[in-house]
C-alpha cells in the first residue's frame, strides 16, 4: 500500500479549507487505513526558522558540529527521511499575502538540501526525490488562478518550481477562493510541460470532515 506524506501549514488550523481537502484527499488515497498516513502539522508544530546552526552544520563535518548544529541537521534528516518515506505526497497550502506560509518556506528550507534531495552535475541540478506525486491543495481569499488577481500568484509556481526541483514532476494542484464552490484541479507535468484541467466539488472531499478534522488527531 502507498504511503502518504500529509503536509499542512495553514494558521487557521481546523477552520482551514486548504487543511480540511487536503485531509479528507490524503483519506481517501489511503483507502482508510491511519497507517498509511503521516501528519506534518506545521502549523501546530512550527519548525524554527533556520539559522546560523542549520547552515553552518551543512558545511562542518559531523564530529565538529557543535550540538546546536547537529539539533538542526538533525531535524532536517528527520524531515528529508519522512519525504523519501512517501509514496504520495499532499500538501495543504494557504496563500498568505500572495504567497506560501512562512511555516511551509521555513519546512521547505529544511528538505532542500544538496547531496540529500538534489544534487549538482554536468547537466546541471537533478532531483533526487523521483518516482512520487504531489497533490497541492491551495485556498485563497479569492480567484488566483484567472482573471486580474493571477499575476499576484506567487504560491503555485513557487511550489511547482521546489518540487520538480527535487524531482517530484507529477503534480497535481487544486485551488478555489471563497466564491468557488469546486476544486479546479491542475495537472502538471514537470518533464513534459503539459497540464490538463478537471473540477471536484469541494463538497465532495469535504464530507466527514466537517466540523472536525479527523487526520490531524495522527500527528508527528
Amino acid at each position: 500500500m502507498s504511503h502518504i506524506l500529509l503536509v499542512i501549514s495553514s494558521p487557521r488550523g481546523a477552520a482551514s479549507y486548504s487543511s480540511k481537502v487536503a485531509c479528507s484527499l490524503a483519506e481517501k488515497l489511503a483507502g482508510g487505513d491511519a497507517k498509511a498516513i503521516t501528519v506534518r502539522d506545521l502549523a501546530g508544530w512550527p519548525l524554527r526558522h533556520i539559522g546560523e546552526d542549520f547552515v553552518g552544520a551543512l558545511y562542518a563535518p559531523a564530529e565538529n558540529r557543535t550540538r546546536p548544529q547537529q539539533a538542526a541537521i538533525d531535524l532536517s534528516d528527520e524531515l528529508v527521511k519522512e519525504l523519501f518515506a512517501a509514496d504520495v505526497i499532499v500538501i495543504a497550502s494557504a496563500m498568505i499575502n500572495f504567497g506560501v506560509s512562512s511555516t511551509l518556506k521555513t519546512y521547505i528550507d529544511y528538505i532542500l538540501r544538496s547531496g540529500s534531495t538534489f544534487r549538482y552535475t554536468a547537466n546541471g541540478p537533478e532531483g533526487l526525490v523521483k518516482g512520487k506525486k504531489a497533490y497541492i491543495v491551495q485556498a485563497s481569499g479569492g480567484v488566483y488562478s484567472e482573471g486580474a488577481h493571477k499575476p499576484f500568484n506567487f504560491q503555485v509556481p513557487y511550489l511547482r518550481h521546489v518540487l520538480g526541483f527535487i524531482g517530484v514532476t507529477e503534480q497535481l494542484f487544486a485551488g478555489f477562493g471563497f466564491e468557488r464552490s469546486c476544486c479546479l484541479w491542475r495537472r502538471f507535468d514537470c518533464q513534459n510541460r503539459k497540464s490538463q484541467h478537471f473540477k471536484t466539488e469541494r463538497s465532495d472531499l469535504l464530507r466527514g470532515h466537517e466540523p472536525g478534522l479527523h487526520c490531524l488527531n495522527k500527528r508527528v
